[in-house]
């Protein structure tokens, strides 16, 4: 799925063609890992759709905001310093009210009275000493007769925190109040503050009917006693009800008294939520959709993994070539669709135009491999390829580039945002095992506090077998910071020694060759990959040696020469000088960072292969492989 399918998702689901809005909001999750474009997307949406509907957006990595700031309930030494205590859905849900208070060009404003006056009476000016003259103090703000005499404009940009600051000064707060309180009937519709009070008698909250001026002063109270029994979820599941008896109301009115236009609106109000797998992204989500009330609110949101609450399952995913907005908008429920990484096409159209048409080819295809089409590391890899025109590509060199501040260290620091530099490193001992020797690194190599540590960040996930790995990209640049620039570090050699020790202690053959191939023994493993190979059945020798030749490269050669001299021995007859090139050549192609000609190292490798069948008539296996390898040298010509 491109931006642009992602963008136009968005609209086909938020249209609403003349339909009822649907029996929940619908809520779209785009899915990816750090550096997929996830807030690329929300803020091309928000670009895309403001002017055309009502849009409000939230990043909830950010903190909650908190329109009652002031000492928390419990910690305040006079009633003076205390103050109410909101949950952090209804903070962001006050944050949501004023983004779409915005004036919208194709329809108005929106208001909302209901939210407007549950969340007004929380506040200190309204604070009394026994629950009835709280209630005193609600009612005669409700009791108030006669048009406003401020502008609506002007009223509704006056903020919460303006209001409660002037609150504590007595009467002067307590006009303030009932200023904000009123607000969303300033032109001048007096049955409207009926209406709210209707609302709040009538309204469907778990409790059946009630008198309105006792539900307001229990919201108060909620407020102020957070700790008491379900005060918390009372305030948040009445404000959210409220928000959304606003929204539908609002959003259905065609014509509110003396606009010189109808708003006769094609498009749902859209929510925005960025870094949704947030615990109150959960919070929020559930408590929008969960009750079941019919709102025009379509809900956009982007997370790394597939945000789910408890008792709710998870996220079902969208089958993008068959999806249907008119499904998708009226089945309600969370669907996910997983952002797409980069085509080589892409990749290949993005190159700086100064590279020679002759290299274009094989650099996008190097850093496509090198990537996995990751849309992060793929510009940013493409940047610095800008900046040096004309010269052949060498993607190691440009990681490590510029010195004091290279490349590779700035990939790290944004897909691993947040993340202690001391669970970094461990994360770099784990990119060097395989996934299912990670579990041998506990208390081993990796103190146990910290593996735990290293295993919560969310970069893992799973592999056909169900063990954890890295993402390739992630664990290719892992390993280059492990190993460093130059000689191989120490602490590389100390954790391939570590993990070699243990694979010979379980017998784990493949692990054994691997570790010793990333210490640079490519003599030892040669040897025994040449005794194993009338020993194996030809299908699994293959798959032996193709398992050892991914172990990340120990010193990258320059060239396939430097790893077989060992074969040059008199000793070594032609089968072995042959496994020798064999496992040379697949040991540099498997290098995301491998400088050589892929296509000629592809072709030797399928050369290798029909030579050992030739000599020891290995059979179909040899022969398919070797077809295999002959097809790829052609993707990179």
């Amino acid at each position: 799925m491109t931006l642009e399918e992602a963008v136009r998702l968005t609209h086909d689901v938020s249209a609403r063609r003349g339909a009822p809005a649907p029996p929940a909001p619908p809520v779209l999750i785009f899915t990816g890992p750090r550096g997929q474009g996830k807030t690329h997307l929300i803020e091309t949406l928000g670009r895309r759709l403001t002017g055309r509907a009502h849009v409000a957006g939230l990043d909830l990595a950010d903190a909650p905001h908190d329109p009652f700031p002031g000492p928390p309930e419990g910690v305040a030494t006079t009633d003076g310093d205390r103050r109410p205590v909101l949950p952090p859905a209804v903070q962001l849900l006050d944050r949501i009210v004023r983004d779409l208070d915005r004036d919208c060009a194709a329809y108005g404003r929106l208001v909302f009275p209901r939210f407007t006056a549950g969340l007004a009476v929380l506040g200190r000016g309204f604070a009394r000493p026994t629950p009835q003259a709280t209630r005193a103090a609600i009612g005669a703000a409700f009791g108030a007769r006669g048009r406003l005499g401020a502008p609506l404009d002007r009223i509704h940009r006056l903020t919460l925190d303006e209001i409660v600051g002037g609150a504590a000064a007595g009467p002067v707060g307590l006009a303030a109040f009932t200023l904000y309180l009123l607000i969303g009937w300033a032109r001048g519709d007096r049955g409207h503050r009926r209406a709210v009070l209707r609302w709040y008698r009538d309204a469907d909250l778990g409790a059946g009917r009630q008198d309105a001026l006792d539900r307001l002063t229990g919201l108060h109270h909620a407020a102020w006693h957070p700790a008491e029994g379900d005060n918390a979820a009372l305030l948040a599941e009445t404000l959210t009800a409220a928000f959304l008896a606003d929204l539908a109301q609002d959003m259905d009115r065609r014509r509110r008294p003396f606009e010189p236009r109808p708003r006769c609106r094609r498009y749902d109000a859209v929510l925005l939520l960025d870094e949704a797998d947030e615990p109150r992204g959960a919070e929020l989500l559930t408590l929008l959709t969960g009750a079941g009330r019919a709102a025009p609110l379509t809900i956009v949101a982007t997370a790394r993994g597939r945000p789910s609450a408890p008792g709710r399952p998870a996220a079902a995913p969208v089958d993008l070539a068959a999806a249907d907005a008119a499904e998708l908008r009226g089945g309600g429920g969370w669907r996910h669709v997983p952002l797409p990484d980069r085509t080589l096409a892409e990749v290949t159209a993005a190159l700086p135009r100064a590279l020679p048409r002759a290299e274009r080819h094989r650099t996008a295809t190097a850093v496509h491999e090198l990537t996995g089409g990751h849309p992060y590391g793929t510009a940013r890899l493409l940047d610095a390829l800008g900046d040096r025109p004309g010269v052949p590509v060498d993607l190691r060199a440009l990681l490590w580039e510029p010195p004091g501040d290279p490349l590779v260290d700035g990939l790290v620091a944004r897909l691993l945002r947040d993340v202690p530099p001391a669970t970094v490193a461990a994360l770099e001992l784990c990119a060097a095992a395989d996934p299912g020797e990670l579990g041998l690194l506990r208390g081993g190599m990796v103190p146990v506090t910290r593996y735990n540590t290293a295993l919560d960040v969310p970069v893992w996930r799973r592999d056909a077998a169900g063990d954890r790995e890295l993402p390739p990209f992630l664990r290719t640049l892992l390993l280059e910071r492990l190993r460093g620039s130059g000689e191989p570090s120490q602490r590389w050699r100390d954790a391939h020694e570590w993990l070699l020790g243990a694979a010979e202690a379980r017998r784990d053959p493949v692990a054994e060759l691997r570790h010793a191939l990333a210490l640079g023994r490519v003599g030892h493993v040669g040897r025994r990959l040449l005794a194993l190979l009338d020993e194996r059945e030809p299908a699994a020798w293959i798959e032996l040696v193709e398992a050892v030749a991914t172990a990340p490269p120990h010193r990258p050669p320059a060239r396939t020469a430097a790893l077989t001299g060992w074969a040059a021995d008199a000793s070594v007859d032609e089968p072995g000088q042959i496994v020798a090139d064999l496992l040379a050549g697949l040991w540099v192609v498997s290098d995301p960072l491998c400088t050589a000609d892929r296509a000629t190292q592809y072709q030797d490798v399928a050369a290798c292969l029909h030579n050992l069948d030739f000599l020891r008539r290995r059979g179909e296996p040899f022969r398919r492989a070797a077809e295999r390898y002959a097809e790829r040298a052609g993707t990179w010509r």
